[in-house]
């Protein structure tokens, strides 16, 4: 989507495998694991947006990853010409659990590890780059669950299938990857430093997401049981960012 737009992009990757697929799409590739800082920040010499978007995957953990990745690029912000870092997040550093609306401006208190160590990444990046020498807008964007081209919905909830479940009303906020892509280009030269939350229009209960997509795809639907005591979760806003960028999504809802 950047190289669409005439952006000169590098693209990193751990895999040496992959390095031929980045450069096909027109982007410059390059392997590099994020941890190495010294390699991060020599790497970044040069350019004036980071994107930070590195995921756990299956053979490395958040804290592999997260925390150590954002210390290297607060390093490289530092000592490079960056100007812009966009960092993806998650909504699961919301630990709110009544069903209730949350936007930017709400607590954030994560009960998992896994969140908390991407809430310390955040803080990572929005404190070197704030105060009196900040050198760099970070805006930190808190995905929902991320669905699309390769993360279809059929294959996630069809094992759900002629299941029992008591987590019915518990709410999904999800996010279509087309969707994430238009905003991330969309936030390259905006003028924006701190939180932004990025999911559909129409958060729903699990219960509505799963009948919904089994039924239409004509496999049997789940049991649905009292679930007494089960955390329902929260609502996600998505206001902040669509004003922002003066947006409509091209998925608003994703059932």
């Amino acid at each position: 989507a950047l190289v669409s737009c005439g952006v000169e992009v590098c693209g990193t990757t751990t895999s040496p495998d992959r390095m031929a697929e980045i450069s096909a799409c027109g982007i410059e590739p390059l392997l590099l694991d994020v941890n190495d800082r010294s390699r991060v920040c020599e790497a970044v010499g040069g350019n004036d947006a980071v994107y930070l978007c590195v995921g756990a995957g299956r053979s490395r953990s958040y804290e592999d990853v997260y925390v150590p990745g954002a210390k290297s690029v607060a390093a490289a912000i530092e000592s490079g010409d960056v100007s812009r870092v966009i960092y993806t997040s998650s909504t699961g550093v919301y630990a709110q659990d009544d069903g209730r609306w949350v936007d930017e401006e709400s607590d954030t208190d994560p009960v998992s590890e896994n969140g908390r160590l991407l809430l310390e990444a955040e803080r990572i990046l929005m404190e070197r780059s704030t105060g009196a020498v900040a050198k760099a807008r970070v805006s930190v964007v808190r995905l929902g669950g991320i669905y699309g081209p390769g993360r279809e919905l059929k294959h996630f909830v069809g094992r759900a299938a002629n299941t029992e479940r008591s987590d019915g009303n518990a709410y999904v906020n999800m996010i279509h990857i087309e969707d994430i892509c238009a905003a991330m280009v969309g936030l390259l030269n905006v003028d924006h430093h701190g939180v932004l939350n990025l999911t559909d229009d129409y958060p729903v209960t699990r219960r509505e997401f799963y009948d919904t997509i089994l039924s239409q795809l004509s496999l049997p639907a789940v049991t649905w049981t009292a679930g007494d005591g089960v955390a329902i979760g929260k609502r996600v806003c998505n206001k902040r960012i669509k004003k922002l960028l003066g947006i409509d999504l091209k998925h608003p809802a994703h059932c």
